[in-house]
């Protein structure tokens, strides 16, 4: 049988053990998410994530008159024939001696590759020149989300 409550200061003890186990409970569950969150990923895990990464611009990138907030890179859609011409292309461009697989200039062209956004005239939006025109840090970020997805996949 629950104890009749009788002055104010026990109303407001119990409300506060009340409060006090809501609290510790809330405590747990955080903890339990926090753990879930900073667990360590298995590969598998890792590989599913790094297939497809979409780019947001901030702020909104204008090139050739096509302004972009936002750019998909299907990774895994990628086939043998883009890695082949992406290395045609690099050494094309570099007179014969070929390029750093997996380099900067060879992710930019994949890149392009993976990318198959289109403006409204239905053309690619992404090509070589765009890739270049990027600022650093979107260029960068584009370049490391695809050495990721390779390196996942023990390709690099």
């Amino acid at each position: 049988m629950s104890k009749e409550i009788t002055t104010q200061e026990e109303a407001e003890r119990l409300d506060s053990k009340e409060l006090e186990r809501e609290a510790e409970a809330t405590e747990s569950a955080d903890g339990a998410r926090v753990r879930k969150e900073n667990r360590i990923k298995t590969v598998a895990e890792l590989r599913e994530e790094t297939k497809s990464y979409t780019h947001e611009f901030d702020p909104p990138f204008t090139y050739n008159g096509n302004t972009v907030e936002k750019l998909t890179f299907n990774w895994y859609t990628l086939t043998g024939r883009d890695s082949i011409s992406a290395d045609r292309e690099l050494t094309n461009s570099s007179g014969g001696r070929g390029a750093q697989n997996f380099g900067r200039e060879h992710m930019a062209l994949l890149a392009v590759r993976a990318c198959s956004e289109r403006n409204a005239s239905d053309i690619r939006i992404v090509d070589k020149d765009f890739m270049e025109a990027l600022p650093i840090v979107d260029f960068e970020e584009i370049t490391a989300m695809g050495r990721l997805f390779f390196r996942f996949w023990g390709l690099v």
